[in-house]
């Protein structure tokens, strides 16, 4: 397994321009669908060209690039709507798009992946590996990203139905969108759990203790697993439990995925130092990564 994971370490590194833009389009084209599937309201942002279109223009442009085209779509399909349902929109992502990239603005992966995954009911994939890689401030790109997805299901199943139903004012429709996020105890349940559950995997992770990113894991499928329950019988919240825990069972394995190819490290090759300067004492706890045997052999031949 470690033969496994340099090789594919050293492919990523020769072919990192090329494996970066796959990803992103399909990340970006994943995203667009998801939003057009849901709202859909703009007959242009429905075409297929389009859609490829601004997928490929993603693969040139930073991460930040898609979930910013997708709020773009977001937003258009509910000016397409109705006026006062876009001028909804338009507050909420401006809120949050402040928020974003003030506190965590090199997560876009996170909240673009996360959004598109709660569009289909599996939204509980990303937050323990959003604290695996990232800090604890990422907590603020899991409720971000949740209040976002949210928002697109209460246009499509409050907002949509009262402009094409009824004779519903304006105001009446804005209410609705305001009850939809405000009264929505579902939202609270999603945000508080993962919100927690990035916080407290990324503060074990980074406890330095031994088998921290382990156990790290192991917290936040329990965690997350337990909060949702208690959280959705005290708020009597009406939510997917087994898609949320076929979620979680994910999250489980692409964590440990992710730890075996970031943080696979011999705990017991584990030093200690310490100095100090005119200011401060320094102390460091080194911990080496796992090599195969033909690194290792490499770096001898190095050294040597």
């Amino acid at each position: 397994m470690l033969v496994l994971r340099d090789q594919l370490k050293n492919l990523y590194a020769e072919y990192d321009r090329y494996i970066l833009a796959v990803v992103k389009y399909a990340m970006a084209l994943f995203t667009f669908i998801s939003v057009n599937r849901m709202l859909g309201y703009m007959d242009l942002l429905n075409s297929v060209l389009v859609i490829l279109l601004l997928a490929a223009v993603c693969t040139i442009l930073p991460w930040n690039a898609t979930p910013v085209l997708g709020i773009a779509l977001v937003i258009l399909h509910c000016f397409a709507l109705g006026l006062e349902i876009g001028a909804c929109a338009v507050v909420l992502y401006l809120i949050l798009l402040i928020f974003y990239f003030r506190f965590v603005p090199d997560d876009g992966l996170a909240l673009t992946l996360m959004s598109a995954l709660g569009s289909i009911g599996f939204p509980g994939i990303v937050p323990i590996g959003l604290g695996l890689m990232r800090s604890p401030v990422s907590a603020c790109t899991a409720a971000c990203s949740t209040i976002s997805w949210f928002f697109i299901r209460v246009v499509h199943e409050v907002a949509a139905p009262l402009k094409y139903t009824s004779e519903s004012s304006s105001l009446e429709i804005v209410q609705a969108i305001l009850a939809g996020m405000l009264n929505n105890r579902e939202l609270l349940v999603y945000i508080i759990t993962f919100s927690a559950v990035v916080l407290v995997v990324s503060l074990i992770g980074r406890s330095g203790m031994n088998w921290g990113w382990q156990l790290a894991i192991f917290a936040g499928c329990i965690l997350q697993t337990s909060l949702f329950i208690v959280l959705t019988a005290a708020f009597s919240a009406e939510a997917d439990l087994v898609s949320f825990l076929l979620g979680t069972i994910a999250a489980a394995a692409v964590s440990f995925v992710l730890a075996y190819f970031v943080y696979n490290v011999d705990y017991k090759g584990a030093e200690r130092f310490q100095f100090e300067d005119d200011e401060f004492m320094y102390y460091v706890k080194a911990i080496p990564k796992r090599q195969s045997s033909a690194s290792e052999r490499d770096g001898n031949q190095t050294a040597d």
